[in-house]
């Protein structure tokens, strides 16, 4: 019986580690996260709870730092795929991640369909990754704004969150970085740091380092009314999702 057992949590661990998101399906409402070495699934149709997030996969070969979910722009079998930055871009292929080489100049990033984006935290430049070589400047963005976080969309527009006063701010980027559209973020704890923000539709998430730590709103009229969701407690990090269609700012 016993051999039985640990041959199930073997196999269970093992599945467990080789999953890759289902971008098409089940996943592409969730938010994942990461804490250094497990990839978390939290699904905001379920209250938040001691399993939700659930652990997705336990990652092997580096220590992760930012995480972002998309096609595998490097051309790699595993697609969609998560992206995360150590020192280089990394892409997971459901065993380990797989160095491109290529260097990532920030942690907090982003995925759109055919481009990564990456924000330095304390002083806002944010940077644009195509799978092809390094990753390169784009554009000044807000510095200690928190939280330290991009999301895109299938369009590859940049959303860029200003939670730094009590009133706050997503700002909307085309592709270039120029700013297209501005959303008012209210009732959020100001911020300046913070570990994730996500997008799903017109859906906006926020942690914070603060408690209650995640909090969520509906965009309608250019405006977030957000309200606190609870704590996740997995010590989470950058927040991650599938990429959007581009947002509609009324419902």
């Amino acid at each position: 019986m016993r051999k039985l057992y640990l041959f199930s949590i073997i196999l269970f661990s093992l599945k467990l580690s080789a999953q890759l998101p289902n971008c098409a399906g089940s996943d592409s409402n969730c938010v994942f996260m990461d804490n250094g070495s497990t990839i978390f699934r939290y699904d905001p149709a379920l209250p938040i709870s001691t399993t939700n997030p659930a652990p997705f996969a336990v990652t092997a070969g580096i220590s992760m730092a930012g995480l972002s979910i998309g096609p595998n722009i490097n051309g790699g079998a595993a697609s969609p795929t998560f992206y995360t930055t150590s020192g280089n871009y990394h892409w997971w292929n459901g065993a380990t991640w797989v160095n491109t080489g290529h260097n990532a100049s920030t942690v907090n990033i982003g995925q759109g369909n055919s481009a990564i984006y990456g924000k330095i935290g304390n002083t806002g430049e944010i940077y644009k990754y195509i799978g092809t070589a390094n990753d390169v400047f784009l554009v000044n963005g807000f510095g200690n704004s928190g939280p330290y976080d991009l999301v895109s969309d299938q369009a590859d527009n940049i959303y860029e969150i200003d939670i730094s006063s009590t009133i706050g701010y997503i700002y909307k980027r085309n592709p270039s970085g120029v700013i297209i559209d501005t959303i008012t973020v209210l009732n959020v704890p100001a911020q300046t740091a913070g570990p994730g923000f996500a997008m799903i539709g017109n859906k906006v998430y926020i942690g914070v380092n603060t408690s209650p730590g995640v909090w969520a709103g509906t965009i309608i009229n250019d405006t977030v009314n957000a309200v606190a969701l609870g704590s996740f407690n997995n010590g989470y990090g950058d927040f991650a999702t599938c990429p959007q269609v581009p947002v509609s700012n009324t419902t």
